[in-house]
């Protein structure tokens, strides 16, 4: 933000100075017969015509080559703070930056008739180009923000899809191992250390529901091992008919 600032600055700024500078040459030459011919409400109608139609021109004014005021478009009177203004030489335009009132103002100086007949000088007002440069900021501070937002979603999708899903989806089979649900099996499939845990959870609970089947396995052998003792304890080996003992337990039930 802060270099493209500074670019700001300078680019609009140098636009600013070039425009003033065609500005003061094209009223420079317009003066110069108002003034040899001495029509002071044309030349005062000229410059005042020119800076309604120019949001950024400040002022305008002429000074002959005694530096007195020759027509300026100051509404109130010619403010003495503007009176050191002053360039030099026969060719060409010169720029001097002033603070009037609470503008800055790029002044540009023209002579007039190669001088002979005073400078001319246009007040460029710097204001235009600091709101510019406000709407151009604010308006890549937006695009930045919404950038940012954008790559904070993706980031939160991103997490939410390599880290917390897996982990969730992780901590989910782990809770219906442990109700007893040992066919529980974690769809993670990544190449981190998640993905380890993953697998090695996925193997553990594999062995484990192996044990839990031969452990079913063993427990109906032991059932029906248990039911082949209890039918010889009640039966005669011989002759495959209930014993003694049989009996009065029938018998008391009965009872």
């Amino acid at each position: 933000i802060l270099i493209l600032r500074m670019y700001l600055a300078d680019t609009l700024e140098a636009q600013l100075v070039k425009r003033g500078a065609n500005i003061a040459h094209f009223l420079a030459e317009q003066s110069v017969n108002p003034i040899l011919t001495r029509k002071q409400l044309a030349l005062d109608l000229m410059l005042h015509e020119h800076i309604k139609h120019d949001s950024d021109l400040a002022y305008v004014f002429i000074t002959d080559s005694s530096r007195e005021i020759v027509s300026h478009t100051f509404k109130s009177g010619f403010p003495t703070g503007l009176r050191g203004l002053n360039g030099s030489g026969h060719e060409g335009y010169q720029t001097t930056r002033i603070m009037f009132g609470d503008q800055d103002i790029v002044d540009i100086s023209m002579p007039v008739l190669q001088g002979r007949l005073g400078r001319l000088h246009v007040g460029m007002s710097e204001h235009g180009i600091r709101r510019e440069i406000d709407t151009v900021l604010l308006t890549v501070s937006v695009v930045i923000i919404i950038l940012f937002l954008m790559a904070a979603v993706a980031l939160w999708i991103y997490m939410e899809r390599v880290a917390v899903r897996p982990v969730r989806e992780l901590g989910e089979q782990v809770r219906r191992m442990g109700q007893g649900h040992f066919d529980a099996h974690a769809s993670v499939q990544s190449g981190d250390e998640i993905g380890m845990l993953g697998s090695a959870f996925n193997e553990m609970g594999s062995k484990l529901n192996d044990l839990y089947s031969q452990m079913s396995e063993r427990g109906n052998e032991l059932v029906r091992l248990n039911e082949q003792l209890e039918q010889l304890a009640i039966t005669d080996g011989l002759t495959g008919l209930y014993n003694h003992r049989h009996f009065y337990a029938r018998l008391t039930e009965e009872v």
